[in-house]
């Protein structure tokens, strides 16, 4: 739509709006390699900045004048950013979520896709994940498709296949391949039960 009304082309900003600066993901206190704890946030208005200017403590960067109107801060937003993550990594991520909701900046946690089964309400509500029996790892709880219908008990019917599982059914089964090609194909390592190494 940008392309006709304007003529300049949407590209992509990343986690970024042209609508409110500073817009991202920042990492808070207790989080750690691999298993960072994400705060999003976004400000829209000139009044909002404002807010966060007086929970930063006002440091000097964030009263540059420049950055008091969005196009300002859009145009410091590498720097904005940088200034930001330095703070949020010393803030506890629910405390901070509380207090700049409290102050009127959208604000809020980023789920950890790996916790989700233990703190989402909601997807245990609906039934999202569905319990699962894996050969190898035993009972799993794994995700769904997100909506259901009555006349659907259960979208998942069986786990991930393993490794070659299925080579016997598809190569000879479907494939007509005889046991002594599936023997051939195994011995050349072209097929197997075990990643090479294991």
């Amino acid at each position: 739509l940008e392309q006709p009304a304007v003529g300049a082309p949407l590209e992509r900003d990343g986690n970024r709006s042209p609508l409110a600066a500073p817009q991202g993901l920042y990492p808070c206190a207790g989080g750690e390699p691999g298993a960072e704890r994400w705060l999003a946030l976004s400000v829209a208005t000139d009044a909002q900045w404002e807010s966060l200017c007086e929970l930063l403590g006002r440091p000097g960067w964030a009263s540059v004048d420049a950055l008091r109107e969005r196009d300002g801060r859009r145009a410091a937003h590498d720097e904005i950013d940088r200034q930001l993550r330095e703070w949020t990594r010393g803030q506890d991520r629910e405390a901070l979520e509380q207090a700049l909701r409290d102050a009127g900046i959208p604000a809020s946690a980023v789920a950890d896709p790996n916790r989700l089964l233990e703190t989402n309400p909601q997807l245990q509500a609906r039934g999202y994940f569905e319990r699962l029996e894996h050969p190898i790892v035993g009972p799993m709880p794994l995700p769904s498709l997100p909506y259901r219908y009555a006349s659907i008990e259960r979208w998942l019917r069986s786990p991930a296949p393993t490794l070659g599982q299925d080579n016997e059914h598809v190569l000879a089964g479907l494939l007509g391949l005889s046991s002594d090609e599936l023997a051939e194909l195994e011995a050349e390592k072209i097929i197997g039960t075990r990643p090479e190494g294991l």
